[in-house]
């Protein structure tokens, strides 16, 4: 089974841990249910939300938050494209990826994936290329926000480091007598890692940059009161 986790940050910059479910599997009706019962315990519309590339989680985002802005997890794609391709040509591309993926703003990010993609395509890697070209336009997303957002918002790996160290204490338990079980060992992780997460720090001047940024989101109709939301 999978058990589904949301952590979020808010407007004051804090990080928190959100919700825990358990799922049959990673289905879009999985996360929806999961997503639902956020709103009803008093979730309102996020700014943003992170996911990585499962197909049923991001129907479920685009479901239930169709205005959010959804940004593809990197540290996912940027795997997902060095496999595809030879061992030793992954420590050239790597940089270039980082390249994109750090560009000074969306633009800029827009002409180098383009130019990355055309790399890719000359060297032969056309695998790899399609993976860099599908959901492009969310791997991208990160780069219209404010700067001191990116970093935290790019990736879903906070929650998932943690995964590593639930794997390494199921690994000696036979099996679990009971979901609840399972799901008391994942949340007495996550809630011990949770309390060592940083906040988020914003300057007057970013600050201002984020009212900025969700003031045009309110003048599209999109009603924002959380900041970010990861899955």
């Amino acid at each position: 089974e999978a058990v589904l986790v949301t952590w979020g940050i808010l407007l004051d910059g804090s990080k928190v841990l959100i919700h825990i479910t358990l799922g049959h599997k990673e289905s879009q009706a999985s996360w929806v249910e999961h997503f639902r019962s956020l709103i009803q315990r008093g979730l309102a519309n996020p700014l943003t939300v992170t996911s990585d590339g499962a197909p049923g989680c991001i129907a479920a985002i685009e479901a239930t938050w169709p205005q959010a802005e959804r940004i593809r997890c990197w540290v996912h794609k940027m795997k997902n494209v060095l496999e595809k391709m030879p061992e030793d040509q992954q420590e050239e591309v790597k940089p270039l990826l980082i390249d994109v993926r750090d560009a000074p703003n969306h633009p800029a990010g827009e002409q180098r994936a383009a130019a990355l993609i055309a790399e890719l395509e000359q060297r032969g890697l056309h695998a790899a290329a399609a993976c860099l070209t599908d959901d492009l336009a969310a791997s991208l997303a990160h780069l219209q926000l404010p700067a001191r957002h990116r970093k935290a918002v790019r990736t879903t790996n906070l929650c998932e480091r943690s995964f590593v160290e639930q794997r390494r204490r199921a690994k000696v338990i036979p099996r679990f007598r009971s979901e609840k079980e399972c799901l008391k060992l994942v949340f007495a992780s996550l809630w011990r890692a949770s309390e060592r997460w940083k906040n988020v720090k914003f300057t007057k001047l970013e600050r201002a940059e984020l009212e900025r940024y969700i003031q045009a989101r309110r003048a599209d109709g999109f009603e924002v009161r959380s900041l970010i939301t990861a899955a």
